[in-house]
Formats: C-alpha cells, sequence, structure tokens
C-alpha cells in the first residue's frame, strides 16, 4: 500500500506491506506548522481476474 500526503504533512512511512487481505494499518505523521485543510491518500495496487487494480481512499485532516 502506497501512502502518499499534501505539503503539510509529514508521514512515517511512504509505503507498508499488506500480508492479509483484511486487518489494520497504523500510519504516523504530523501536521506542519501552519497547515490548514490537509490530507493522506492510500492506494492499493493489486491484481483481479488477471488486471491490475487500483483501490485510493482519501483521510481528510484538519489542524486547529
Amino acid at each position: 500500500m502506497k501512502v502518499k500526503a499534501t505539503s503539510n504533512v509529514i508521514l512515517d512511512v511512504e509505503e507498508v506491506v499488506l500480508e492479509e487481505r483484511s486487518g489494520s494499518v497504523s500510519v504516523g505523521y504530523e501536521l506542519a506548522d501552519g497547515s490548514g485543510y490537509e490530507s493522506i491518500i492510500l492506494t492499493v495496487s493489486g491484481e483481479h481476474d488477471g488486471k491490475q487494480v487500483n483501490q485510493s481512499s482519501q483521510i481528510y485532516l484538519r489542524g486547529v
């Protein structure tokens, strides 16, 4: 799984190896000073019926 974020988010990792089809993962992050509305994007890539597939999810963050 690839992990990306907007420029004001500092991530602990850029990629997480998924061993199982279900479960949970933890990704540490820190918001930079002056950040407002930010996001983290998680993208899982794999193969289904012989075709390459991707699924992305976006997590929205707001610095207060």
